[in-house]
Order: structure tokens, then C-alpha cells, then sequence
């Protein structure tokens, strides 16, 4: 059984470093890497997340990532998500989305079960 990874390289920071901390508390056992948005292709390549949350969504996070949230693209008031590659939109998140999402993610790949959000 192994950990979920989790990438998080949203803005503001003060966001990312919210999330990431509030990952870390709640799951101790995730791996959780936060990143600035300009880094995340190669923080993708590097680390493989699982789960990624980021304000731009780039070629490399859709074809390698299956699961990520795009947090108010271009300061528009909705999140996309992408759940085992399925896209959906939103008019908001919060934190207990994001944990559902990770631990859904995590129970897809330890059980082979689809997360959604």
C-alpha cells in the first residue's frame, strides 16, 4: 500500500501553503509537495502526483495526471476538476473537497476504485 502524492502549486501562495498544511495535519500519511505555478510541469514529471492543485492547468498535468483542480482559472468564480479523467465543473471548493478527493484517489490506487468529487 502506498502513500498518495499530492502536488499543490496554486496562487496565491498563501493558499497553497494552506492546503499543503492542512493536508499534512489531516493526512500525515500523504506525501504533500508544494510548488510555485511556473515550476509545476517539471514538479509533475519529477514527483508523479496522484492529486494536483494548481491555477493553470498545463499538457503535462492532463496527460499525466488523472486527478487534479484547477482553482478559479483566470479569477473566475468556479473550479474544474478532473476525476479519474472525467472533467467537471464547480462554483467552489473547500478543504473537505479536497480531502475527499485525495482519499478517493487514494482508495484508487490501493482498491482500484474511481474517485470523484
Amino acid at each position: 500500500m502506498r502513500n498518495v502524492r499530492v502536488l499543490i502549486a496554486n496562487e496565491p501562495r498563501t493558499y497553497r501553503e494552506a492546503f499543503a498544511e492542512a493536508l499534512r495535519f489531516i493526512r500525515p500519511g500523504a506525501e504533500i509537495v508544494e510548488a510555485e505555478a511556473e515550476d509545476l510541469d517539471r514538479e509533475v514529471e519529477r514527483f508523479r502526483p496522484d492529486v494536483v492543485l494548481c491555477s493553470t492547468v498545463s499538457p503535462t498535468v492532463q496527460n499525466m495526471v488523472e486527478n487534479w483542480v484547477l482553482l478559479y482559472p483566470e479569477n473566475e468564480p468556479l473550479v474544474m476538476v478532473s476525476t479519474a479523467g472525467e472533467l467537471s465543473t464547480v462554483s467552489d471548493v473547500d478543504l473537505d473537497d479536497i480531502i475527499a478527493l485525495v482519499d478517493r484517489t487514494a482508495g484508487l490506487i490501493n482498491n482500484n476504485h474511481a474517485p470523484s468529487l
